[in-house]
């Protein structure tokens, strides 16, 4: 069974990838990009389903090329996860990625989904893998980060649509490459509607979960200086899909598209309904496309100091912008910009 992070044409080649440095400049503007070449991604994911079809859109889009897959603890037990999506990209045309998991836990505290939770993410959701693949990768997540950002002609992009452990633990352990990324995509965060974590101990929090796993690692993530976009749940809960999407992400002759409808479809099934959220794909389209949304440049900061607003994502006022937020999204827009990327013809 699918534990989903709630309880839990036109191809986009133009890429911005963030809107701010540090909590104590102001903004510059956003970071230019050629499109000559693809752009150069890491995936960071915490096993989910809906970060696993982000990976495909990724996979699929002409602009980008996956540099690395790395897995941080939140659905998934990392080492699980990373030993078994080898073969799932082999099934899609994805070889050679490396992949590298993360730490077992977060950086400070002991936050978690519910055991039963992860099983899903464990079985990789029951799906048939290609066997006899490469093993993960020997490096930890951080350090595949740091090496793969180190070793780039040109500035990588990193999307996070899990907790930001790795990227945190990464900037620790070599600053330095905070000058080679051209900006950080994060799906999390809940600024203008109610949080997504439930606890049977103390209710519904203000927080969403990718946040709430590792409230410190994205508390020094919002204010390592990186240029950040976030997609929170103001604007991903706002975008419905359904068969009619998996209809037409299909009618591709590519292994991507055809593996993007049946996962949506089996969420579909697992929620017992006609239309589903799938975050991290909407934070995936926004990384493609920044017009799919009117953006607001905003100062953004982390509670971390326990109690029921732990991993709270706040908006503080009269302080100079870190992050662009998307709180407006045209929903159309998203579903026609999968189906361009997931549907097409080679």
């Amino acid at each position: 069974m699918l534990y989903p992070k709630v309880l839990r044409t036109v191809l986009a080649f133009l890429i911005v990838a963030g809107v701010a440095i540090s909590c104590t400049a102001q903004p510059t503007k956003e970071p230019g990009l050629s499109t000559e070449e693809p752009v150069p991604i890491i995936w960071d994911d915490d096993g989910s389903i809906d970060g696993v079809t982000a990976l495909l859109y990724f996979l699929e889009h002409q602009a980008f090329e996956v540099k690395g897959a790395t897995i941080s603890a939140g659905i998934a037990h990392p080492r699980v996860f990373a030993s078994k999506l080898g073969g799932f990209l082999a099934q899609v045309h994805g070889e050679g990625i490396p992949i590298a998991a993360g730490r077992e836990q977060p950086l400070s505290g002991d936050n978690a989904f519910p055991d039963d939770w992860r099983l899903a993410s464990d079985d990789f959701w029951g799906l048939a893998l290609a066997q006899g693949i490469e093993p993960p990768d020997q490096r930890t997540a951080p350090e595949l980060i740091i090496d793969l950002v180190e070793g780039s002609d040109q500035p990588v992009t990193i999307f996070v649509s899990g907790p930001l452990t790795n990227l945190a633990e990464a900037f620790r352990m070599n600053p330095s490459i905070k000058e080679n990324i051209r900006g950080v995509e994060i799906m999390g965060g809940a600024l203008e509607v109610n949080g997504n974590v439930s606890l049977a101990e103390t209710g519904t929090l203000p927080a969403e979960w990718n946040i709430y796993i590792d409230p410190l690692a994205a508390a020094e993530v919002f204010r390592s200086g990186v240029h950040i976009r976030l997609t929170p749940l103001d604007s991903t809960d706002r975008v419905q899909w359904g068969e009619s999407d998996a209809l037409a992400w299909e009618a591709s002759d590519g292994a991507g598209g055809s593996m993007a409808a049946h996962l949506l479809r089996q969420t579909m099934t697992d929620w017992s309904s006609p239309s589903v959220l799938i975050w991290d794909l909407v934070a995936a389209l926004n990384a493609s496309d920044r017009g799919l949304c009117n953006w607001e440049d905003l100062h953004i900061d982390v509670a971390v100091d326990g109690g029921t607003s732990e991993g709270q994502t706040v908006v503080i006022a009269g302080e100079a912008a870190n992050a662009g937020a998307c709180l407006d999204p045209e929903p159309p827009a998203y579903k026609d910009l999968a189906k361009a990327v997931f549907g097409r013809l080679r």
